[in-house]
């Protein structure tokens, strides 16, 4: 009796191909429109609400990383597409990341680069452990309490977050400074600071090159405002 004869078809012929195709490894995809969104857990590092107004205030700044610097080597840094395509993060791996590496510099290479202030050890340790979280796409959504809003306890913290990269140093973005009361109180009494944040078309719209502030912020700065912008 003979042993049964097995051909390979078509189909297997395709089966086999698909089989492999499926195992090559994609390059990174704009994943922009697909961000993660989840209740708040103190343990993580959320990239729409940490990492992305640290590297817009810091980096991704007018003359900088937003793509509009002089330098052809300037890598974009404006959207998590781009921080991603940059090579500069490597996903659970902060000490062989770049961006690590360019932030804890010593001299000449440090960045963001001399006049501009460095950033804290508090803000490195933040980006490293959003990188050693996966560097994910996310964000968190709480409740908005806006029931206590305070200079200290609530704008000042807002400002120093989504602002104070560009509006400090030798050379504060628009010559304008945001480091403290005084400061900050300059622009609300203006209106500036309401249209600025809410995209009025008659004020440059900030962050500068950025996303919206979160609906919560907005509403805690208008509430401020409102109540007269005190020194509470």
């Amino acid at each position: 009796m003979q042993s049964p004869k097995y051909s390979v078809g078509l189909p297997a012929i395709i089966l086999v191909f698909f089989c492999f195709s499926a195992c090559k490894h994609d390059p990174f995809v704009d994943a922009s429109q697909h961000t993660i969104t989840e209740n708040c857990d103190p343990d993580t590092v959320y990239f729409a609400n940490d990492i992305q107004p640290l590297i817009t205030s810091h980096c991704a700044k007018s003359g900088c990383h937003d793509g509009t610097s002089d330098e052809d080597e300037a890598e974009i840094l404006s959207t998590y597409t781009d921080i991603m395509n940059s090579g500069f993060v490597e996903a659970f791996e902060a000490n062989n990341s770049e961006m690590i590496e360019v932030l804890t510099e010593g001299g000449d290479d440090r960045m963001p680069p001399s006049p501009e202030e460095p950033l804290t050890a508090a803000q490195i340790e933040l980006l490293k452990t959003w990188i050693n979280q996966g560097a994910r796409n996310n964000e968190c959504s709480g409740d908005c309490d806006t029931t206590s809003v305070s200079y200290s306890g609530t704008i000042a913290t807002i400002i120093n977050k989504y602002c104070t990269g560009c509006h400090s140093g030798a050379t504060p973005g628009g010559d304008i400074t945001l480091t403290n009361y005084t400061e900050v109180s300059t622009i609300a009494a203006d209106g500036s600071l309401m249209g600025t944040i809410t995209h009025n078309p008659d004020y440059i719209s900030m962050p500068y090159g950025g996303s919206w502030l979160p609906d919560c912020k907005i509403d805690e700065i208008r509430i401020w405002v409102d109540n007269g912008y005190p020194n509470d």
